[in-house]
C-alpha cells in the first residue's frame, strides 16, 4: 500500500478515486495475485475510514478483482531431484541437506521443514515424522518415512534447529540451486536477473505429493499426510508422474546413478535358502539312481549308501508278505 501511495503521490483522501484505484488494478510488472493482495489491503484501509465516518463509502468494494494467472506447478525430474540433494550435500558442508530432504522426500512445507526439530524424525522401522502445524491447538500430522529419506537423512551432518534461516543460509541456498542447474544468474549488473529459472516455490512439495499420489492412488491419504485437502491437491499440486519416474525417485540414494540405473557397487549378498543343497546330475550319482527308483525324500541325500527309505520293488515286498 505504501508503494501505491508513493507511486501515485497521494497526499489527500480526495486523491483516492476510481482513476488511481484502477491504475493499481491494471499496473504492469506484477502478478495478478500481487495486485489482488494490494487491492485487499487498500480496501481494508478504506473500510476503516468508512467506519470512522471519514469517507462515505468504499470505492473498492464494488470493483472487480484481476483474473489469476494460470500457471501449472512444476515437479522435479528424478535427475533434477538427485542433483539437488547431491548439491545440498556438497555446499556449505551439507548444512542444508536435512532441510531439502524434508521438503523433497517428505513433502513438508518450507516453513515446516525450517522449524522442525530433528528429534521429531524417527527413521526406524515404521518411522514417522511428527509435524506440528499448530502448537496452540496441539494439531499436527504424521508423515511416513521412505527408504530414500532414511538414506539421505543418515548421511546428513547433524544440524540443530532451525534447519534453515534465510539470513544465514541465503547464499548457500542459491548456490545449491545453481549447482543443481535449476537457476542461473547473470553476471555483473545482471546478477539479480535469472537466465534459467526452473525453480518454483514449493516445487519439492509438488514433487513429493505427485510421487506419493502415483504410489498410493489414494488422494485422501495423501491429503492427510501432506496436511492439505483433496481440493487443494487438485487445484495446485496434482501432477501425475509416469511409472519410470516413480521407480527412479524411489531409487534416489547418495552417490547413485539414476540415468543409467546402476546398482550399488557393493550389493548385499543373498543368504542361501535353508534346507537346499546343490544337486548333481541324476545320471552320475547313486542318488540319481535312487531318484529314478522313486525315492522323493532323498534326492539330495548326503549319505546315499546308508539310505533305507528307498522303495523296494513290488515283487520283493510280495515275497516277504508285506503286500
Amino acid at each position: 500500500m505504501g508503494a501505491w501511495i508513493t507511486t501515485h503521490t497521494i497526499t489527500h483522501l480526495a486523491e483516492i478515486n476510481e482513476v488511481t484505484l484502477r491504475a493499481m488494478k491494471l499496473r504492469k510488472g506484477v502478478s495478478a495475485q500481487t495486485r489482488i493482495n494490494d487491492m485487499a489491503a487498500v480496501s481494508s484501509f478504506l473500510g476503516y475510514l468508512v467506519e470512522r465516518r471519514i469517507l462515505s463509502s468504499n470505492p473498492l468494494q464494488g470493483m472487480s478483482r484481476p483474473q489469476r494467472d494460470i500457471r501449472m506447478p512444476r515437479v522435479l525430474t528424478p535427475e533434477q531431484a538427485q542433483a539437488l540433494l547431491e548439491a545440498a550435500r556438497t555446499e556449505a558442508g551439507g548444512r542444508l541437506l536435512r532441510y531439502f530432504a524434508l521438503c523433497l522426500l517428505a513433502g513438508l512445507r518450507p516453513g515446516e521443514a525450517a522449524a522442525l526439530d530433528p528429534a521429531q524424525v524417527n527413521t526406524g522401522p515404521g518411522g514417522r515424522i511428527a509435524v506440528v502445524t499448530s502448537k496452540r491447538r496441539r494439531r499436527g500430522r504424521a508423515v511416513p518415512v521412505n527408504a530414500p529419506f532414511r538414506a539421505w537423512w543418515k548421511v546428513a551432518p547433524p544440524t540443530p534447529a532451525p534447519l534453515f534461516d534465510w539470513v544465514r543460509d541465503r547464499v548457500a541456498f542459491d548456490a545449491i540451486r545453481t549447482r543443481a542447474g535449476l537457476i542461473e544468474r547473470g553476471q555483473g549488473g545482471d546478477r539479480k536477473r535469472l537466465k534459467i529459472r526452473l525453480w518454483q516455490d514449493d516445487i519439492c512439495r509438488h514433487t513429493w505429493i505427485s510421487w506419493r499420489l502415483a504410489e498410493t492412488q489414494n488422494e485422501a491419504q495423501v491429503a492427510l499426510e501432506a496436511g492439505t485437502s483433496v481440493h487443494m491437491i487438485h487445484e495446485h499440486y496434482l501432477q501425475w508422474l509416469d511409472a519410470r519416474a516413480v521407480k527412479a525417485l524411489a531409487r534416489i540414494r547418495p552417490e547413485s546413478s539414476i540415468a543409467t540405473g546402476r546398482k550399488s557397487t557393493n550389493p548385499r549378498p543373498r543368504p542361501p535358502r535353508a534346507g537346499l543343497l546343490r544337486r548333481a546330475p541324476a545320471a552320475q550319482t547313486v542318488v540319481g539312481a535312487r531318484a529314478r527308483a522313486g525315492c522323493r525324500r532323498h534326492v539330495a541325500c548326503p549319505r546315499p549308501a546308508e539310505c533305507t527309505t528307498a522303495p523296494r520293488s513290488r515283487s520283493a515286498a510280495a515275497t516277504r508278505g508285506e503286500d
